[in-house]
């Protein structure tokens, strides 16, 4: 159940993060990594999460998919997720248990009333990676989000509910 249960709330994290307008969206189509670390309670019991997922989207055919393993509370999974925002649907294989459930949202931007914190960059000199950071709320959550400043590829996502606290790194 804890398993099942992570899977489904990184997801749902992750991808109902915006379903405003927007100020900014992903590319077209993009693939990386990204590591996450979360912890959150369910009633008095304390959890925490890290896993790391390859993850794949797709915004013109309204698909993302996301392939990983981690650890809860040092208990192992495995889990594969794949979103179909055309059909309104979410497929969850996580440790060989297969769930599908209806997905209520639409595929991953930054909303239009976002604050810009700040502009920064990653590395030095030609191998220096521009990046804006921006604070938004939603769903009650508070949202600090990193994106590459050209192209609005994710680097990063910290996401804070109350009783949970979720933040995802990610690399091409």
């Amino acid at each position: 159940m804890g398993y099942m249960w992570t899977g489904l709330l990184v997801l749902l994290v992750f991808s109902t993060v915006i379903t405003h307008a927007s100020k900014c969206c992903l590319p077209t189509q993009m693939e990386g990594s990204s590591g996450l670390s979360m912890g959150y309670q369910i009633q008095t019991k304390g959890y925490g999460t890290e896993a790391l997922f390859q993850m794949a989207f797709d915004v013109k055919g309204k698909r993302k998919s996301m392939l990983g393993e981690g650890r809860t509370n040092g208990i192992p999974f495995k889990t594969h997720e794949i979103d179909d925002y055309a059909a309104g649907k979410k497929y969850t294989l996580t440790n060989g248990k297969c769930v599908v459930t209806i997905l209520k949202t639409e595929i991953f931007c930054i909303q239009s009333d976002a604050k810009l914190l700040m502009s920064i960059f990653f590395g030095y000199g030609d191998m220096k990676i521009d990046v804006d950071m921006y604070l938004f709320s939603y769903n009650g959550a508070n949202i600090t989000m990193s994106v590459t400043k050209d192209s609005r590829v994710p680097v990063s996502q910290h996401i804070l509910f109350p009783n949970v606290l979720l933040t995802l790194v990610t690399w091409e």
